[in-house]
């Protein structure tokens, strides 16, 4: 059954994006739901992972069992992003080995990162290919022309595919342009994510204008929950429509799949009679020509050849019980 949900048929292919930007914030993380979307490109033939690790390890997705996939190229700009560090073969986690892994010292160079990520995919086996950038925090942020431009070419890159990025819109940009970052992001983007806490969001609606109470305005280190969030969504269609909706997502970590069990027929059980026909009595049925069809076929018999051209004619047969009146109810007026 298709779901109606935006963000499910975001989560499952089923609609085109070439850019998802998931904006959250310090109250309401999106590495749930960016995980998520890792997670679905595991169950998709012939579909490559490219996973750009800027802010955190690779580790934050290897850890996870059921994000682990062969397909996985990584791209860690994290572990070695220190120009003067020098790289040590023994300082690389063992499950990394086990990828085809390739390292960025520099995040400045967007040029350089474009070149990487494009010669990447010129080697992929299969056309097909989902771009994980884990956020564009670290990128430098008086370069947002960089940034922008990079984003552009991504997006012209995964033309039929897509690329899915973090955006944390809380972080205050330094830009020499003077140009809001999220404003650059939304116009290029095909579609933006914004991630809100659930309580909150049920707080400020609830409140209609009114403002939060002080408790409700402090951020706690257990705000940010990791089972439940409110996604806010705009995405744009190729033919130039805009839609526009708010879900929210749950997770359940506690169900189990259960197989399904055919039980017998409920209508056959404990009765004294049987309800169904054998295949003698099932042809008598069928050999049986019901009176309305015995009485069409005499009058089509009868009929001229046009009526009998299946042209729709009606058949009236007067009845000894049909009340006819012989007065004429209009022989009084002078005409």
């Amino acid at each position: 059954m298709n779901s109606s949900l935006l963000l499910d048929r975001l989560l499952n292919f089923k609609e085109t994006s070439s850019l998802i930007i998931i904006e959250d914030k310090i109250i309401q993380s999106g590495y749930v739901l960016l995980k998520e979307f890792i997670k679905r490109t595991n169950f998709i033939d012939d579909h490559a992972t490219i996973l750009l690790c800027a802010e955190h390890s690779p580790d934050w997705v290897l850890k996870d069992q059921s994000l682990r996939n062969e397909k996985f190229i990584i791209i860690d700009a994290y572990t070695f992003s220190n120009p003067y560090e020098v790289i040590d073969d023994e300082q690389i986690e063992i499950p990394l080995k086990q990828y085809t892994c390739h390292f960025i010292k520099k995040l400045d160079d967007c040029q350089a990162i474009f070149n990487l990520i494009q010669e990447i995919i010129t080697k992929l086996k299969s056309p097909k290919f989902t771009l994980i950038i884990d956020s564009l925090a670290p990128f430098p942020s008086d370069s947002n022309p960089s940034i922008f431009i990079l984003l552009k070419k991504l997006s012209n890159l995964t033309s039929g595919n897509r690329c899915v990025a973090v955006f944390h819109s809380d972080i205050p940009s330094l830009s020499r342009s003077h140009i809001s970052m999220r404003n650059s992001i939304a116009h290029l983007a095909t579609t933006i994510i914004t991630v809100k806490n659930s309580k909150r969001f049920h707080a400020e609606t609830s409140q209609g204008f009114s403002f939060l109470s002080d408790d409700e305005e402090i951020i706690t280190k257990d705000i940010n929950s990791l089972e439940s969030a409110v996604c806010s969504i705009e995405h744009k269609k190729r033919s130039g429509k805009v839609l526009h909706e708010i879900n929210s997502y749950q997770i359940m970590d506690n169900l189990k799949g259960e197989f399904i069990i055919k039980l017998p027929d409920p209508t056959n059980a404990n009765l004294l009679f049987n309800l169904s026909l054998t295949e003698k009595q099932k042809v008598a049925k069928n050999e049986v020509v019901l009176p309305y069809t015995k009485i069409q076929e005499q009058y089509e018999s009868q009929s001229t050849p046009s009526a009998s051209s299946g042209s729709g004619v009606i058949y009236y047969e007067p009845d000894e019980g049909d009340d006819f009146d012989d007065e004429d109810p209009d022989e009084d007026l002078t005409i």
